[in-house]
């Protein structure tokens, strides 16, 4: 994984005779839209890879995984996936990266 501060997560598969059979990136538009309400965290951590930050919410009783992402070369997005006390999805967000945001502003 490239997180927290890249914007990758690939998943390597190692065939049989031991070498590399397919490297994939998990973080894509295809793999967000399959993560769903009622979902559990290890089902999200393996369709995506490991989160860049974990923020709890303690006032809503959830917690935020962000991972960042790139949808294009020049824009960095993040990717957010909200889940309810028993670790269930809540929700899913798509939102501006702050960083890329203070980057561009300098």
């Amino acid at each position: 994984p490239r997180q927290p501060e890249g914007w990758t997560n690939y998943r390597i598969t190692i065939g049989a005779d031991g070498k590399m059979s397919s490297l994939r990136q998990l973080l894509h538009a295809d793999n967000f839209a399959q993560v769903k309400p009622g979902q559990t965290q290890d089902e999200v951590r393996e369709r995506l890879g490991r989160t860049a930050q974990v923020q709890p919410w303690p006032q809503k009783n959830e917690t935020e995984w962000v991972w960042r992402f790139r949808p294009d070369a020049n824009d960095s997005k993040l990717f957010s996936v909200f889940f309810g006390p028993d670790g269930l999805v809540l929700r899913t967000a798509i939102g501006d990266d702050p960083k890329a945001q203070a980057q561009a502003g300098r």
